[in-house]
Protein backbone atom coordinates (compact mmCIF):
# COMPACT_ATOMS: atom_id res chain seq x y z
CA UNK A 1 0.00 0.00 0.00
CA UNK A 2 1.19 3.28 -1.17
CA UNK A 3 -1.74 5.31 0.89
CA UNK A 4 -0.67 8.90 2.00
CA UNK A 5 3.30 8.79 0.67
CA UNK A 6 5.20 11.14 -1.33
CA UNK A 7 8.03 10.89 -3.43
CA UNK A 8 10.60 12.98 -2.51
CA UNK A 9 12.80 15.12 -5.12
CA UNK A 10 16.04 15.44 -4.39
CA UNK A 11 18.45 17.13 -6.89
CA UNK A 12 21.37 16.79 -5.08
CA UNK A 13 21.42 13.34 -5.61
CA UNK A 14 20.62 13.42 -9.24
CA UNK A 15 24.01 15.52 -9.29
CA UNK A 16 25.78 12.97 -7.47
CA UNK A 17 24.81 10.20 -10.29
CA UNK A 18 25.71 12.97 -12.73
CA UNK A 19 28.71 12.76 -11.12
CA UNK A 20 29.28 9.37 -10.38
CA UNK A 21 28.40 8.43 -14.37
CA UNK A 22 30.92 10.32 -15.48
CA UNK A 23 33.60 9.29 -13.36
CA UNK A 24 32.42 5.64 -14.31
CA UNK A 25 32.66 6.98 -17.75
CA UNK A 26 36.69 8.10 -17.39
CA UNK A 27 37.25 4.53 -15.95
CA UNK A 28 35.22 2.73 -18.80
CA UNK A 29 37.35 5.68 -21.46
CA UNK A 30 41.35 3.38 -19.90
CA UNK A 31 41.56 0.62 -22.60
CA UNK A 32 42.90 -2.20 -20.92
CA UNK A 33 44.62 -4.21 -23.48
CA UNK A 34 44.45 -7.43 -21.45
CA UNK A 35 40.83 -7.66 -21.08
CA UNK A 36 40.65 -6.89 -24.96
CA UNK A 37 42.55 -9.97 -25.84
CA UNK A 38 40.49 -12.11 -22.96
CA UNK A 39 37.46 -10.76 -24.86
CA UNK A 40 38.64 -10.96 -28.94
CA UNK A 41 40.01 -14.53 -27.86
CA UNK A 42 36.00 -15.77 -26.37
CA UNK A 43 34.09 -14.04 -29.29
CA UNK A 44 36.72 -15.90 -31.68
CA UNK A 45 36.27 -18.88 -29.46
CA UNK A 46 32.42 -18.79 -29.41
CA UNK A 47 32.51 -18.25 -33.58
CA UNK A 48 34.76 -20.84 -34.04
CA UNK A 49 33.00 -23.32 -31.48
CA UNK A 50 29.26 -22.08 -33.56
CA UNK A 51 31.16 -22.93 -36.89
CA UNK A 52 32.44 -25.99 -36.39
CA UNK A 53 28.65 -27.31 -34.77
CA UNK A 54 27.45 -26.15 -37.60
CA UNK A 55 29.73 -28.41 -39.80
CA UNK A 56 29.27 -31.42 -37.89
CA UNK A 57 25.70 -30.98 -38.52
CA UNK A 58 26.12 -30.68 -41.53
CA UNK A 59 28.09 -33.85 -41.91
CA UNK A 60 25.53 -35.69 -40.41
CA UNK A 61 23.03 -35.11 -42.32
CA UNK A 62 24.62 -35.33 -45.17
CA UNK A 63 25.89 -38.96 -43.99
CA UNK A 64 22.74 -40.10 -42.49
CA UNK A 65 21.06 -39.09 -46.22
CA UNK A 66 23.61 -41.35 -47.81
CA UNK A 67 22.82 -44.41 -45.75
CA UNK A 68 19.14 -43.84 -46.11
CA UNK A 69 19.59 -43.78 -49.73
CA UNK A 70 22.15 -46.79 -49.78
CA UNK A 71 19.75 -48.70 -47.77
CA UNK A 72 16.70 -47.72 -50.27
CA UNK A 73 19.15 -48.93 -53.18
CA UNK A 74 19.56 -52.29 -51.33
CA UNK A 75 16.08 -53.05 -50.50
CA UNK A 76 15.95 -52.62 -54.27
CA UNK A 77 18.67 -54.53 -55.45
CA UNK A 78 17.34 -57.42 -53.59
CA UNK A 79 13.50 -57.11 -54.71
CA UNK A 80 15.31 -57.09 -58.50
CA UNK A 81 17.49 -60.04 -57.82
CA UNK A 82 14.28 -62.09 -56.25
CA UNK A 83 12.92 -61.47 -59.51
CA UNK A 84 15.37 -62.36 -61.63
CA UNK A 85 16.10 -65.86 -59.78
CA UNK A 86 12.38 -66.67 -59.95
CA UNK A 87 12.59 -65.48 -63.81
CA UNK A 88 16.17 -68.02 -64.14
CA UNK A 89 14.26 -70.51 -62.14
CA UNK A 90 10.89 -70.90 -64.07
CA UNK A 91 13.28 -70.52 -67.54
CA UNK A 92 15.37 -73.47 -66.70
CA UNK A 93 12.48 -76.02 -65.08
CA UNK A 94 12.43 -79.26 -66.70
CA UNK A 95 9.34 -78.83 -68.07
CA UNK A 96 10.64 -76.13 -69.60
CA UNK A 97 13.55 -77.24 -71.26
CA UNK A 98 11.67 -80.51 -72.47
CA UNK A 99 9.29 -78.31 -74.55
CA UNK A 100 11.97 -76.69 -75.96
CA UNK A 101 14.02 -79.35 -77.08
CA UNK A 102 10.74 -80.79 -78.53
CA UNK A 103 9.77 -77.65 -80.26
CA UNK A 104 13.68 -78.43 -82.14
CA UNK A 105 13.41 -81.36 -82.77
CA UNK A 106 16.07 -82.75 -80.05
CA UNK A 107 15.64 -86.22 -77.86
CA UNK A 108 16.39 -87.75 -74.58
CA UNK A 109 19.42 -89.64 -74.57
CA UNK A 110 19.03 -93.27 -74.91
CA UNK A 111 21.25 -95.95 -74.10
CA UNK A 112 23.21 -96.44 -76.74
CA UNK A 113 24.58 -92.47 -77.13
CA UNK A 114 26.40 -93.08 -73.88
CA UNK A 115 30.20 -93.64 -74.25
CA UNK A 116 32.49 -95.41 -71.62
CA UNK A 117 35.52 -95.14 -71.31
CA UNK A 118 37.88 -96.91 -69.53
Amino acid sequence: MIANKTLVYKPHLDRRVNQDSSSQKKNVAKFCFKEWIKQLAFNTALILTTVLLFVMSVATAYKTYVWIKLKVEKHQLLNKNKELKNQFYSLTSREIVLEKAKKLGLRPPQNGDYIFLR
